[in-house]
């Protein structure tokens, strides 16, 4: 074993790891995060779909797009249950999605606002220029990553 690592010490082919900062860990926890609630989100918009659809409730054709609107969610609570057990369901999924909605802005104002303080790079910039979530995340490490010169073996998603 130690002779297999002298001989590779010699051909220089071991390199060094990176040990991330305890800022730099936080900024991760913060982005993973953000990144589940987006999933959540998402499973929760499809789960009121899944219910408009197993009633057979159409959409009108105004609110049929992935953008949900504010006139898109009051749309939905006026929908007209036949029972109260549906309008209960209904508004009890309507609630979780707006409870996400507003975790996922608080989320991601914290890092847009750390990105501009720390690394003065607004990482909602880079953003929009990559709509792919996966690219999304890596523009948010790079911006976190930007003065801190890792080498490019070191760099998560890169």
């Amino acid at each position: 074993m130690v002779k297999a690592i002298d001989k590779q010490l010699q051909k220089d082919q071991l390199h060094g790891i990176y040990i991330p900062s305890e800022a730099e860990d936080h900024l991760k926890s913060l982005l993973r995060q953000r990144n589940q609630l987006v999933k959540q989100l998402r499973k929760t918009k499809s789960h009121i779909k899944a219910m408009l659809l197993y009633h057979g409730v159409a959409v009108p054709d105004e609110f049929e797009n992935p953008n949900w609107s504010k006139g898109f969610i009051q749309w939905l609570n006026d929908i007209a249950w036949p029972y109260p057990t549906g309008t209960a369901c209904m508004q009890s999924k309507i609630r979780i999605l707006s409870l996400l909605h507003s975790e996922c802005l608080k989320a991601s104002n914290e890092l847009r606002s750390y990105c501009r303080r720390y690394h003065k790079k607004d990482y909602y910039y880079r953003h929009e220029k990559n709509r792919d979530q996966n690219e999304f995340q890596k523009n948010a490490f790079g911006c976190a990553h930007a003065g801190w010169h890792l080498p490019s073996a070191a760099r998560p998603f890169s």
